[in-house]
């Protein structure tokens, strides 16, 4: 009896994994067509070309603070600062004896940087006359996003599970913070910064699908209580929400130039409100994805090897 219940739960475990592998896949397709759309609709056509140029355009209306502030934010991503801290998360992944967790943690960090760069000099912009001269070259998706997000996605898989609300809603700010700082800066379009987290969010979850395939999920779902206490959580992810977009307000309200709707303005703000909802969703939804999986303990002890 106790034989025919262990291969029951055998092939329940199998299926659950392999069911799992197949959903994530299916996501990252999901998000790597939402990265298209968005580079089709924003950068593709005229309609949309001209909306980004405009929220560019509406940046200047702004109060200067928002402009320095977001330099000030996307200066924290030199190529040093990146190196340092996705060898730490590889040094952390280690440590706790996930070997493999290590190696798709590098796959998805090269993969998602190199890519973003390879995309941005292949992909073409046409020309459709309405560009300020000197602007009229591709800049999508943002690195500076790319780099950003992607480091935060590895963050979540590599912290203990117990960890996990606490880097994503500290995660998904500063998420919103850079990716809507290229914006304010002036580095990048609206579209830019939209594809680059949609792309992030595809590899990244096809690295936690490999790491599944390659090594299983862990321990048990079903044994692990969630540990974080549910109005934390909620109140946290608020948070994440909510800040950017305060942020975002408060600029314009102690700003010199009052926030005139018809003017380019509004189209700045609209840009700057979809990206930091896309930038901080995206993070809350990979944690959400995570959820269900175990990355803190292998099967067994062979499968930490």
């Amino acid at each position: 009896m106790g034989a025919e219940t262990g291969g029951l739960e055998g092939v329940a475990t199998t299926t659950m994994e392999t069911r799992s592998v197949k959903q994530l896949l299916q996501i990252a397709a999901m998000a790597l067509l939402c990265a298209a759309a968005v580079f089709i609709l924003g950068i593709r056509t005229r309609w949309g070309q001209k909306f980004g140029d405009i929220a560019l355009l509406g940046r200047l209306q702004s109060s200067p603070e928002l402009r320095r502030g977001a330099l000030d934010v996307l200066d924290t991503l030199q190529a040093s600062s990146v190196v340092v801290i996705g060898g730490a998360l590889v040094l952390f992944a280690l440590i706790r004896r996930r070997s493999r967790l290590a190696g798709v943690i590098c796959v998805v960090l090269f993969v998602a940087i190199a890519g973003a760069e390879f995309l941005k000099r292949t992909l073409v912009r046409p020309d459709f006359g309405i560009d300020p001269q000197g602007l009229t070259n591709n800049w999508a998706p943002s690195g500076h996003t790319t780099v950003a997000i992607s480091l935060i996605f590895c963050a979540l898989m590599v912290v203990p599970r117990r960890m996990r609300t606490v880097v994503a809603v500290i995660g998904a700010l500063y998420a919103a913070a850079i990716a809507s700082g290229t914006l304010a800066a002036g580095w990048h379009r609206p579209t830019d910064a939209v594809m680059a987290t949609f792309w992030s969010f595809a590899i990244a979850t096809v690295g936690v699908a490999l790491l599944i395939a390659w090594r299983g999920p862990g321990t048990n779902e079903l044994a692990y209580a969630d540990r974080q206490h549910p109005r934390f959580r909620r109140a946290g992810f608020a948070l994440a929400v909510g800040l950017p977009l305060f942020a975002l307000g408060a600029s314009f309200a102690i700003g010199h130039d009052p926030v005139v709707w018809t003017q380019p303005s509004s189209r700045f703000i609209a840009a700057s409100i979809v990206i930091d909802l896309t930038a901080v969703t995206s993070v809350l939804v990979f944690s959400k994805l995570l959820e269900g999986i175990s990355l803190d303990q292998p099967h067994d002890a062979a499968a930490s090897r």
